[in-house]
């Protein structure tokens, strides 16, 4: 039962730490609730021209699905498992399903905000010049030529 308190705490500190790290993005922050295309009809840029609209089409994706995992889902299965044990009335099977919600769960957060550090740290190394990643992409494509 120490185990479980102990990485729980772990996995909130990481998140507490962690979130600020992250939440300075091109257009979009955690929680980021849309809209997932940067361009197009009704947004600020009427047409997708190039790779940066792609771009950043994807870390508005990725930040939607960030956001749903840690705003949405977590509270949801952290609540369910908690009720679970509260409501288990001395059940080992029900105490025991409460335990392995509660530990998925920490664990699904661990891996959520772990996959992103590990896709922010590659996209850092991979930049040149200033300093590149996921949280500050500034895409800049030459517009494109026209012929005479």
């Amino acid at each position: 039962m120490k185990t479980f308190f102990r990485v729980t705490l772990l996995v909130f500190a990481g998140a507490v730490l962690l979130i600020p790290i992250i939440s300075s993005a091109h257009t979009a922050s955690i929680p980021y609730w849309g809209p997932l295309v940067s361009c197009g009809p009704g947004t600020e840029k009427p047409m997708c021209t190039d790779l940066c609209d792609l771009i950043h089409t994807v870390q508005h994706t990725i930040y939607f699905g960030m956001s749903l995992a840690l705003y949405a889902f977590a509270p949801a299965f952290f609540a369910w498992g908690g009720l679970m044990i509260l409501i288990s009335g001395g059940s080992p099977e029900r105490l025991g399903t409460g335990k392995k919600i509660l530990t998925g769960t920490a664990i699904g957060i661990a891996l959520v905000l772990g996959a992103f550090l590990i896709v922010n740290t590659f996209i850092s190394i991979l930049g040149v010049g200033d300093s590149v990643g996921w949280g500050n992409i500034s895409c800049t494509a030459p517009p494109p030529k026209t012929q005479n």
